[in-house]
């Protein structure tokens, strides 16, 4: 959609992740993207955020089903996440057209 500029909020710790920290804000200001890092929050913070969020975004291949999967669900939010038998595991609808990394079209 051309136009379409969204937030994206991320909790990445900003001292144990210096680099990517620092990847991220040279992107942001190099793209001109929507990206605010509020570093590691407590966990009453996160759930803040659920409130304030429109979807979420969890894009991991490696990990299973974990803690922000099942509360982003809780929170009723549309989850955005990879291909993989745990988000269904949570009942979340699977559709897909692409699948980022491989070649398959319409393979869910």
């Amino acid at each position: 959609m051309e136009g379409l500029r969204p937030n994206l909020c991320l909790t990445i710790d900003k001292k144990r992740y210096l680099s990517l920290c620092a990847f991220i804000k040279t992107s942001r200001q190099k793209f001109n993207l929507n990206i605010q890092n509020v570093g590691e929050i407590s966990h009453n913070d996160v759930l803040n955020l659920y409130k304030k969020t429109r979807a979420f975004i969890y894009p991991s291949v490696l990990e299973t089903i974990g803690l922000p999967l099942i509360e982003a669900r809780c929170a009723n939010l549309p989850i955005l996440a990879s291909e993989m038998d745990y988000v269904r595991d949570l009942g979340v609808e699977v559709r897909c057209d692409y699948v980022v990394g491989t070649d398959r079209r319409g393979a869910c």
